[in-house]
């Protein structure tokens, strides 16, 4: 018996999850078409395709099963099924850099061969397996900016990223939900004593990107005063913990690496830090021995984003 709603339903599978949702999706668009997808479902309406990808809702479902009806109320309320025709002024404002792998992008471009207009996502490497796309944020729904779309503005990957970047700069920093100091662990709002050594954020589909910003790397060299390895194992969390502590260091890679068999992760690399330079020399992390650095023709040094035509 559930008394007063004090215990929570039990999870379901994330195909009876998709269930449900498509269940929902139907009685606001009748005449909608669904094809179940490894991530969700695609959407089809008046020939219009849009791939809905419900594994992030599935995760804050699962974190509390009564709420199931208001996620999916609130993700149904910001779909849009037929993205606005911006010309590239009017989209300017809109674009965002996401990170994603290099393996992501691999499987989105094969899945894009298949559709009825073959297309291709361009992107920029960072480092690592990381790779930087573009996507247009409006009404909650983000939309990647395809090779195809480029072209209709007359525009290429590097502009638009440049300007993704320009707007996001114009953002204020996000704020740790924990610092980890050298005295223990304060969450955000509490009583702070010692030097910090670890922060953690956790926010919404940006808080990996803001690792791109070399502005917020500095950010990070100032708060924790020394190098530092960096996690990102979902595009919403980014962890940094100072390098000469190795109790740290030793945690946040088991994090990221336990993330890395859940559907909407996106890296279990981390990445070393050093503040020897502005934005610091990014390598990959792998302990006693030199990773593989960031190309020096990246295009994600403040020099360059602001440079580059």
């Amino acid at each position: 018996m559930n008394l007063f709603g004090m215990f929570k339903p039990k999870v379901v599978t994330f195909s009876q999850f998709r269930d449900y949702v498509r269940q929902i999706a139907r009685q606001n668009e009748p005449k909608a078409k669904f094809e179940n997808t490894e991530n969700g479902f695609i959407l089809t309406i008046d020939k219009t395709p849009v791939a809905c990808n419900l594994k992030n809702i599935y995760a804050a479902y699962c974190s509390d099963t009564r709420e199931r009806d208001h996620i999916v109320k609130a993700w149904i309320d910001t779909l849009i099924t037929t993205v606005p025709e911006h010309s590239w002024s009017e989209a300017l404002s809109t674009l965002r850099p996401m990170l994603k792998t290099g393996n992501y992008v691999k499987l989105a471009n094969h899945q894009m061969q298949r559709n009825p207009t073959p297309d291709t996502l361009p992107f920029r490497p960072f480092i690592g397996e990381l790779a930087v796309i573009v996507v247009r944020e409006f009404g909650g729904t983000l939309t990647a900016v395809t090779d195809g779309q480029l072209k209709k503005w007359g525009v290429n990957i590097d502009e638009a990223i440049r300007q993704a970047l320009n707007n996001v700069s114009m953002m204020g920093f996000p704020n740790p939900v924990h610092e980890v100091r050298s005295t223990g662990t304060m969450q955000r709002g509490g009583a702070s004593s010692g030097d910090v050594v670890g922060l953690v954020y956790e926010d919404n589909h940006l808080m990996a990107t803001w690792f791109v910003m070399e502005r917020f790397r500095d950010h990070l060299s100032m708060r924790l005063n020394a190098d530092y390895v960096v996690a990102v194992p979902f595009r919403s969390r980014l962890m940094a913990v100072r390098v000469d502590e190795p109790g740290l260091v030793s945690s946040t890679i088991q994090s990221a690496r336990s993330g890395k068999n859940i559907s909407y992760a996106l890296t279990n690399q981390c990445y070393h830090v050093s503040v020897s330079t502005t934005g610091g020399n990014l390598t990959v992390y792998t302990g006693s021995q030199k990773g593989k650095g960031m190309d020096g023709a990246n295009l994600f040094g403040i020099s360059n984003i602001f440079s580059f035509r």
